[in-house]
């Protein structure tokens, strides 16, 4: 990677170097593990931080996980829920000599359960999280990312030097060449344009939600593209986050929304279910007025409750789990191609 690689390219680095280390091997963690008497033979990497501290250099701490595995004799207390946390606490800089990044020094330290004093959960089973999933309180809204390091950022954002100008470009585009569909009456409402837009997968201001958490895990899980990586759900709870901006919930949607900026305004609105898939999905919306992501605005991290972390290695387990439950492509995309789809995964394991 090159000297502008992004802090999500480099927690990628730093995940794929942590994922490498034998950390069984490793004197705290192999000490930790004896006086267990126990055997913990896989390692995850949870999360990563990452911290800026001048051009070329950054410290990070990354945070594994070391599930319980099997006792070394019979005679040994068996819990399987058990975990040893680990922490890799070090220094990722930038050697001009070969052009590339590196790690530049780390240390390692473990204990059952806990690190640092912070008392972590054990390691959820898939039945964990569908059940406590399921006991979330009403009100509150869900998003899946297939991805834990993934901001909560809209899709507008995601692109490279997002403006109101690119915006109201694809807008009138988009208006422009859907002019011949007969389905269409035009001219459409401005936010109806936007929630179509979004809809068919044009970058908007506009953030998916659902109130449903079962559809949230869904849309955590389905990316194989990222198997590998540990998903996780973010709750929100709408009517807190426009309680601090001072707007009714839920807010009038206006045109204003789609044609403004705020530095800082993000706010929940309840959008008109213009399909059958927005229906099947429980959407909800909300719509950002700026490009910084949901997740680093600490004036409303009060609205964000919580981000229910996913292990990759449940991620299979879930999927079956869900399609159990009747959660799959079919009943969240209630049209002809994915119900073929389904039945093909439901009859041939495709």
């Amino acid at each position: 990677m090159d000297r502008n690689a992004t802090e999500e390219e480099l927690r990628y680095f730093i995940e794929e170097w942590v994922d490498s280390l034998s950390l069984d091997s490793e004197e705290e963690v192999s000490s930790t593990i004896a006086s267990t008497n126990s055997i913990f033979s896989e390692q995850y990497c949870e999360d990563v931080e990452l911290n800026f501290e001048e051009r070329g250099r950054y410290s990070f701490i990354a945070n594994v996980s070391m599930p319980h595995t099997e006792p070394r004799g019979e005679h040994v207390f068996f819990n399987s829920r058990d975990q040893i946390n680990v922490r890799v606490k070090g220094i990722l800089s930038f050697n001009d000599d070969y052009n590339e990044w590196e790690i530049e020094d780390y240390n390692v330290t473990a204990g059952l359960q806990d690190y640092d004093d912070e008392v972590r959960e054990p390691i959820p089973t898939a039945e964990d999280i569908i059940n406590r999933l399921s006991n979330l309180q009403r009100g509150l809204w869900f998003r899946g990312h297939s991805d834990s390091n993934w901001s909560l950022v809209t899709s507008i954002g995601r692109i490279e030097n997002p403006s109101l100008s690119m915006e109201k470009e694809l807008r009138r585009e988009f208006e422009r060449r859907i002019a011949f569909l007969d389905t269409v009456k035009h001219p459409l409402p401005l936010p109806d344009i936007y929630f179509l837009m979004q809809h068919h997968g044009i970058p908007t201001r506009l953030m998916d939600w659902t109130t449903n958490p079962l559809v949230a895990l869904y849309f955590a899980l389905f990316d194989e593209s990222q198997k590998t990586k540990n998903a996780c759900i973010w709750v929100m709870d709408p009517r807190q986050l426009n309680r601090y901006f001072k707007e009714p919930y839920p807010a009038e949607i206006e045109d204003k929304l789609f044609t403004d900026s705020d530095d800082k305004k993000v706010i929940a609105i309840c959008a008109p279910h213009i399909n059958t898939r927005m229906t099947s999905q429980r959407s909800e919306f909300t719509i950002h007025m700026h490009y910084t992501p949901l997740d680093r605005i600490k004036e409303v991290s009060i609205a964000l409750k919580e981000k229910i972390m996913i292990p990759r290695h449940l991620k299979i387990k879930l999927k079956d789990k869900l399609r159990a439950l009747g959660v799959d492509r079919s009943s969240l995309f209630p049209d002809l191609d994915n119900i073929a789809k389904t039945v093909v995964e439901d009859m041939l394991g495709g």
